[in-house]
């Protein structure tokens, strides 16, 4: 019922079981925020919970609905967690009455009979143990004890109806998932994004950078933009969208304080900086050429790829850059290379689809987009030429 309310989803029933999709999983925090708010409703108005004995409750009472007026939230509770929730349908029942105060006024509203509010009403004052209205002569008047209850309900009511609408514009957005190495989308992707965006008004989209905490086998993301080799694992086509290279730069001011160094041994003694994520750089620049790698035990490392370019910029030491991400700097002569183009290690840049989300509209849009991106790129810098699928591969 929740699902077709929504519109979308929230269960993904493969596998001959059940467990939360990506959206459900999105939202399972705000109905337990909200489930809490409705315990501390309970406890705030007196309430003295006993909880229910484990052999009182059924197997399919621990798949519980809870219901209040139009929303209907389907959440699966631990059942010690769920003797201490009042009924979500009488605390909806209970919020119409205090505010009305009176309960021929609530019925009318809620369009039942006044003995039906009656009924709802009372079952909260039982559960919590205590009454929330006086009775007078032909009339109810809210006590004390009702009146902060009041407070607490209508919060708890209007973040539902919020978590609500968050879950249905979820299902209602064309929603594109990506995850990219930190690198290229602070240096590449990120000032490239605002002219897909203005092509494809209506898809929303979330962008994971911290690739190394993302689990592929649980299919989180419609695409990956990762550099060959990266720290994940994966079974999926790809595609490269251009070989990359390199090579060892910093700033002019430090190449005239020390001086161009004669070989690749002499950096040894340079002040070296590294990316936190690519440790192994410099070795992988050093062995590409036949040289002993550098001891790295003394060098300043930097977890953003931003940080660690600025530092160069600065003077602090030198980096190994790779071409797309220092293009601009190379361009604008805030970084020089050490040496000439004979000393660049290539790398390649790859675009991996999730197989499950290949049809999807805006992840063909997406592709097509960027691997134009790829190819004015490679015209403007001088990359070698994209290529296009290579089949099946294991990123370990």
């Amino acid at each position: 019922m929740l699902e077709t309310h929504l519109g979308a989803p929230r269960l993904d029933r493969r596998h001959r079981a059940i467990r939360l999709d990506n959206r459900g999983r999105k939202h399972h925090a705000d109905i337990a925020c909200i489930l809490d708010d409705v315990r501390a409703c309970a406890s705030h108005s007196g309430a003295h919970i006993r909880p229910a004995p484990e052999s009182a409750i059924t197997a399919e009472q621990r798949w519980t609905f809870l219901a209040s007026g139009d929303y209907i939230i389907w959440a699966y509770y631990p059942v010690s967690g769920m003797s201490s929730l009042p009924p979500l349908e009488c605390l909806r029942f209970f919020e119409v009455a205090a505010r009305r105060e009176s309960f021929v006024r609530a019925a009318r509203e809620l369009d039942v009979t006044a003995a039906a509010v009656a009924y709802r009403v009372k079952m909260l004052e039982d559960h919590i143990g205590h009454p929330l209205f006086d009775r007078v002569h032909r009339g109810v008047v809210l006590n004390p004890r009702g009146k902060a209850c009041l407070a607490d309900a209508q919060r708890i009511l209007t973040d539902i109806g919020k978590s609500m609408d968050r879950c249905r514009s979820d299902a209602q957005a064309r929603r594109l998932s990506i995850a990219v190495v930190e690198s290229v989308a602070d240096r590449w992707l990120m000032p490239r994004l605002p002219g897909f965006k203005a092509n494809q008004p209506d898809v929303v989209i979330e962008l994971e950078t911290d690739i190394l905490r993302v689990d592929p086998q649980r299919n989180d993301h419609d695409l990956w933009i990762v550099w060959a080799g990266e720290t994940i694992t994966l079974n999926a086509n790809h595609e490269t969208l251009f070989e990359d290279t390199m090579f060892p730069v910093c700033s002019p001011a430090l190449l005239e304080s020390l001086g161009r160094p004669r070989d690749l041994v002499d950096l040894h003694s340079w002040p070296l900086l590294y990316h936190l994520g690519w440790p192994s750089d410099w070795s992988y620049w050093f062995a590409t050429h036949g040289a002993p790698p550098p001891d790295l035990s003394r060098a300043s490392g930097f977890r953003l790829c931003s940080a660690l370019v600025r530092a160069a910029i600065g003077g602090m030491g030198a980096i190994v850059g790779r071409r797309t991400a220092i293009a601009d700097d190379l361009r604008q002569g805030t970084l020089v290379p050490l040496f000439d183009h004979h000393n660049e290690a290539s790398t390649s840049l790859w675009l991996i689809s999730n197989p499950t989300a290949r049809g999807k509209p805006e992840v063909r849009a997406f592709r097509k987009w960027i691997i134009q991106q790829a190819a004015d790129e490679r015209d403007a810098v001088g990359l070698p030429l994209y290529r296009p699928a290579v089949g099946s591969v294991r990123i370990a």
